[in-house]
């Protein structure tokens, strides 16, 4: 039996399970599709792996978003500039 099965089994969603746990609801997911070991219990390293990735997504994100927020001030202050000098 795998993680989703017991979940289900307890009648628990994804995110009651997340709050319940303090994971993300998109970690539980990821763990829900991860490949289970021969028994049907992820390992203590599969849970680590998943939220390793996740941190990753997540410093990935705030990157995207900080280079995107940099641009769009630049682009402000030129534009503001050009029409203060033109």
């Amino acid at each position: 039996m795998n993680i989703r099965e017991l979940r289900k089994q307890k009648y628990w969603s994804q995110d009651q399970l997340a709050q319940m746990s303090g994971l993300s609801v998109r970690t539980i997911q990821r763990i829900e599709r991860e490949a289970v070991d021969a028994v049907g219990i992820i390992t203590a390293e599969q849970t680590d792996e998943v939220r390793k990735e996740a941190y990753a997504e997540d410093v990935k994100g705030l990157y995207k978003l900080t280079a995107l927020a940099i641009f769009a001030l630049g682009f402000t202050i030129v534009v503001v500039a050009d029409e203060t000098t033109g």
